[in-house]
């Protein structure tokens, strides 16, 4: 590897006697295209750039907690859980019909401000909610099938369950489905998909019991809670990978997969068309030609203006 030449200390270096010279330190040799310095430099470039990227995902949030990662090849499976957050519409009363002073019927009106929110639950770890996932399986009571399977069972009873959830909630869980399937497949050697695997309803809780729910007086159905709540639990699982040199290709909706044959095929035609619009152009110019631009001459500074003379007064 080239030595680099050694700094000179600025109180050994030798001053010039004349005071206006300007000094220059020794300049350094410009290193060749392939050398070793070069090499140095981009790769210590490259391992900036991964540290900082790696920083940006291993530094804490807000509150300390650290992001899930997990850096074994072998490991292809993560779950996370989720607490979907359903706050009702408020319905307040608006104004009374009377007859006589007899206050008969109210007419209410719906504010629709309600809202959707999604938080992630932290204080679990990767083997309580595969403990979790388990235990949902095995604690599923189904009518027992000829050919059904406890398992097979219970993912069909979960989708049941998710189809029957309110529009509001099933659009929230599949957003998030879509951003972590987006985020987590961004490798073109591996393919992640997520799924829901544990979702149960629940209510905010302020304290330690349930309140009772009661039947109304002409309705058989009881009261619902004040603000219902979803935990959901999200497996991402890696389904396939490849071993192929540049992972996967991509395409869009206007990518042509043909193009270097198209390119390769129309060479001779693309190449006789451009010659041809070259004449078309040089022909046009001496037919029509182009007007040229004025120089641009910069004006001098403009004149005083001329004194004003006001009328003596009498």
């Amino acid at each position: 590897m080239a030595s680099a030449p050694e700094p000179i200390p600025l109180e050994e270096a030798a001053l010039p006697a004349n005071r206006n010279v300007r000094f220059l330190p020794p300049r350094r040799d410009c290193p060749s295209p392939g050398s070793e310095i070069d090499n140095e430099s981009d790769a210590s470039r490259r391992s900036s750039d991964v540290e900082s990227v790696d920083s940006s995902q291993s530094i804490p949030d807000w509150a300390g907690r650290r992001l899930v990662t997990l850096e074994d090849d072998r490991i292809t499976t993560a779950y996370e859980a989720w607490e979907v957050v359903c706050i009702p519409d408020k319905v307040v009363r608006d104004s009374w019909k009377s007859f006589c002073g007899i206050k008969y019927h109210t007419k209410y009106v719906n504010r629709a401000d309600g809202a959707i929110m999604t938080h992630a639950r932290a204080p679990y770890d990767q083997g309580e909610l595969a403990d979790m996932h388990e235990d949902a399986i095995r604690g599923y009571q189904h009518k027992h099938q000829h050919g059904v399977s406890q398992e097979a069972a219970y993912e069909q009873d979960l989708a049941n369950r998710a189809h029957d959830l309110p529009f509001d909630v099933y659009d929230e869980i599949q957003h998030l489905l879509e951003d972590k399937t987006t985020t987590t497949n961004r490798n073109p050697y591996r393919k992640r998909e997520w799924r829901i695997v544990v979702l149960e309803p629940g209510e905010f809780q302020m304290t330690e019991q349930k309140p009772e729910r009661k039947r109304g007086l002409f309705s058989w159905k009881k009261q619902p809670p004040a603000m219902r709540t979803y935990f959901v639990v999200i497996r991402g699982q890696e389904v396939k990978s490849t071993k192929e040199y540049g992972g996967w290709k991509g395409h869009g909706r206007h990518t042509n997969p043909w193009w270097r044959l198209d390119n390769r095929e129309t060479k001779e035609e693309r190449t006789q068309h451009k010659d041809v619009m070259k004449k078309m152009d040089k022909v046009r110019d001496r037919r029509f030609p182009r007007p040229h631009p004025r120089p641009y001459r910069p004006r001098g500074p403009l004149p005083p203006p001329p004194p004003v003379r006001l009328p003596l007064g009498r």
